[in-house]
């Protein structure tokens, strides 16, 4: 009888059993998974050994690079569906170093060229065969190398600046151009950003300096305006002193409508100034965005030395898309990161990052970091 009466009895405690430790190891396996990884990721360090490393670590990690300051600050954002790892390789800005990366398929992505030429970052896509060749103009020939460089199927990708010295030290325009050709047996690529403005005619303007931007009356409008209303469109302009490149479609297109805008050092400003614009339908051109120094601007613009935001935003006839913004600034990268995914969570995507340096009364240096986000609202 005993034995009749402990099997079912065994069997019973079993089944009793089984859905506390199944339920318990599902418990132990939820708390071993992993976090996912953040949408963005900032790496810094001014080591190029060590940055070499880690962007070749956060690349395998599915990570490329869309933002930075130079080759010591990148944001890198996960692709969503990456066809493979990207590679990167940091170099000098050497006209021959750059040229024999780009034999070898990296590209200097154009949201990377930063301010000032301390060194440039090169990119190698998945599967990709190109060859890539580029050429540094500088002053006092510029307006005639671009055409010139232009019309031999180069493109502006770029500008930044170099130190120079004319009764004192200035910051000099140097235009960084590319021109793509194909490797052996490879076939024909979709056209990049560069090659869509290749054999176009670009033009400079130049704000003659540190001017008194806060005065919409200022020659540096007329002409932009005027020249906006023949066609051209605004490329790119460092973000340290006002000179900007226009580009001219070989096939000119109903005209945009361009904007400068400015605001007082912060962030909240220029937020608030983007977001009017946004609701009217203007954009934000990423590499136009920067910090000026506004020392010594007349009219009582801002009292005291410090850098002001700004940059121009264009407007297509034929859009109807409206565009939000947020503008985040600390000199904390562990901040930055925080806050760009809290962004991230909310639709918002990295347009651009810039260094803001300003030189406080007690003439002691201080900086920021300035990331502007933004997505696009369709009516």
């Amino acid at each position: 009888m005993s034995l009749i009466f402990h099997k079912p009895l065994e069997i019973l405690v079993v089944c009793l059993l089984f859905p506390f430790m199944a339920g318990a190891q599902s418990s132990n396996q939820q708390k071993s998974q992993p976090a996912p990884s953040p949408r963005y990721l900032i790496l810094e360090t001014t080591k190029v050994s060590t940055m070499q490393k880690e962007l070749g670590d956060a690349a395998h990690a599915g990570y490329r690079v869309v933002a930075g300051i130079g080759r010591t600050i990148l944001i890198l954002e996960r692709v969503a569906e990456p066809r493979g790892n990207y590679e990167y390789l940091l170099v000098e800005a050497i006209q021959q170093p750059i040229n024999e990366a780009g034999a070898k398929g990296f590209r200097v992505p154009p949201a990377l060229v930063s301010d000032k030429i301390e060194g440039l970052l090169m990119e190698k896509a998945p599967d990709s065969n190109g060859q890539y060749q580029y050429l540094l103009l500088r002053l006092p020939s510029l307006q005639t190398e671009l055409t010139e460089a232009g019309h031999q199927g180069y493109a502006v990708i770029g500008m930044t600046s170099e130190l120079g010295y004319l009764d004192g030290y200035v910051l000099n325009p140097v235009v960084l151009m590319e021109k793509r050709s194909e490797a052996p047996n490879e076939s024909a690529a979709p056209a990049t950003e560069a090659e869509a403005h290749s054999g176009q005619d670009y033009l400079v303007l130049s704000g003659e300096g540190r001017l008194s931007l806060a005065n919409a009356g200022n020659p540096f409008y007329a002409r932009l305006n005027a020249s906006v209303a023949e066609g051209y469109r605004v490329l790119d302009g460092p973000d340290s002193e006002v000179v900007l490149i226009l580009q001219k479609p070989a096939r000119v297109e109903a005209p945009v409508q361009s904007n400068v805008l400015f605001a007082t050092r912060g962030a909240e400003p220029m937020e608030k100034i983007l977001n009017e614009a946004g609701a009217k339908g203007f954009r934000l051109l990423p590499r136009t965005f920067g910090s000026l120094e506004h020392n010594g601007f007349p009219h009582g613009f801002l009292a005291s030395s410090g850098r002001a935001l700004y940059g121009v935003v264009e407007k297509h006839p034929d859009s109807n898309a409206r565009y939000q913004y947020v503008v985040l600034a600390t000199s904390r990268i562990s901040t930055m990161q925080k806050e760009l995914n809290q962004a991230a969570d909310k639709g918002f995507g990295v347009a651009v990052m810039v260094l803001s340096e300003w030189t406080t009364r007690s003439d002691l240096p201080d900086f920021e970091y300035v990331v502007v986000l933004a997505k696009t609202v369709t009516e």
